[in-house]
């Protein structure tokens, strides 16, 4: 990773802009183990030989689990181990995510203002299609599973968009998920429970928070994170819970605070269904967050953190090009939302 800046120089013809090149960032965070560049230093520590740099965690304040690395065949793609493959991947890879998404993008218009201003929001909507629609998002991995590579492959078909996919990479792609994936392992829970029964009524549920008797930095099973409910819903946090029903004509808005946002959203980027930001993150205990009032990591305390590179973390949403700048672009709406 290198990092290029634009030097300014005036001229008598205007202002001529060439390239710095700063090379790879060769410092590291003592507390988090971020790797940054010493340009990037606090600019208290200059002319000093202490080089500190805090937007990364906060001098240790802020302590997340390490990503691990994807499973196969997610690894290969983004390492290149066959080179034209990759570049086949990453060409696409928009389109891949949309294919395995849970939710679809759309903007909320805000009417309080009335310059046409929107908000970036994720929708989710039921298990099941309507009568004589197409399968899409989540309904993809409920129904016509047996024609579940045709349905995928189909998606680039119906939407008018020119999608050169490859069949093996789908096909591989499902293998990985179904194993991996709770989430997914959730919603093909429901079509098993839903399979040839037409009398009982399903639903999913996202649960809106991590278990809170769980380790932070221990990984989370399907049983843990998502739950498969038959019949009457019953009491749930409505504020953070994600309930899909089996049929419903409306889209329900996702909230950008729910551990499970990004995952349903990116899932080539979360393969393992990672939490992202909820409210229930504390600080770790050290000198810099014991003068802080709060005790909980903000949104953008988070994102900041995420967004940095490790030598012991495979950062995957931050490998996948043109993948990783949508996320970037999602996550700052949702900084700005909160």
């Amino acid at each position: 990773m290198h990092e290029t800046y634009l030097d300014q120089k005036s001229t008598m013809q205007g202002t001529i802009y060439s390239p710095l090149d700063l090379g790879p960032p060769s410092h590291t965070c003592q507390y988090c183990g971020a790797l940054f560049w010493y340009e990037e230093r606090v600019r208290r520590n200059r002319g000093t030989s202490s080089v500190v740099y805090t937007k990364c965690c906060k001098e240790g304040s802020v302590m997340l689990p390490p990503y691990r690395p994807p499973p196969q065949p997610l690894h290969d793609l983004l390492t290149g181990v066959n080179r034209s493959l990759s570049a086949h991947f990453f060409e696409n890879i928009g389109y891949y995510n949309s294919m395995f998404a849970f939710t679809s993008m759309g903007v909320r218009i805000i009417d309080s203002v009335n310059d046409g201003r929107g908000q970036l929001c994720h929708r989710i909507g039921s298990l099941l299609p309507g009568e004589g629609e197409r399968p899409e998002y989540a309904q993809l991995y409920i129904f016509d599973t047996d024609n579940e590579i045709r349905n995928r492959m189909a998606i680039g078909t119906y939407r008018n968009r020119k999608f050169p996919l490859n069949q093996d990479i789908v096909a591989s792609l499902i293998d990985m998920f179904n194993t991996h994936n709770p989430i997914v392992q959730l919603f093909r829970m429901a079509r098993d429970g839903m399979a040839g029964n037409t009398e009982d009524k399903y639903a999913t549920r996202l649960f809106g928070e991590p278990d809170k008797h769980g380790d932070v930095f221990s990984f989370p099973i399907a049983s843990e994170v998502v739950g498969l409910v038959v019949g009457d819903i019953g009491a749930t946090d409505g504020a953070r819970d994600l309930v899909v029903e089996d049929q419903s004509r409306q889209l329900q808005k996702v909230e950008e605070k729910h551990c499970k946002f990004m995952a349903i959203q990116y899932p080539i980027l979360f393969p393992y269904g990672e939490d992202g930001y909820h409210e229930k993150i504390s600080y770790q205990r050290c000198r810099r967050s014991d003068a802080i009032k709060r005790k909980c990591v903000t949104m953008i305390e988070h994102f900041s953190y995420r967004i940095h590179d490790r030598t012991d973390d495979f950062n995957t949403p931050m490998r996948c090009k043109r993948g990783t700048q949508a996320y970037l672009v999602d996550a700052y709406c949702c900084v700005e939302e909160s």
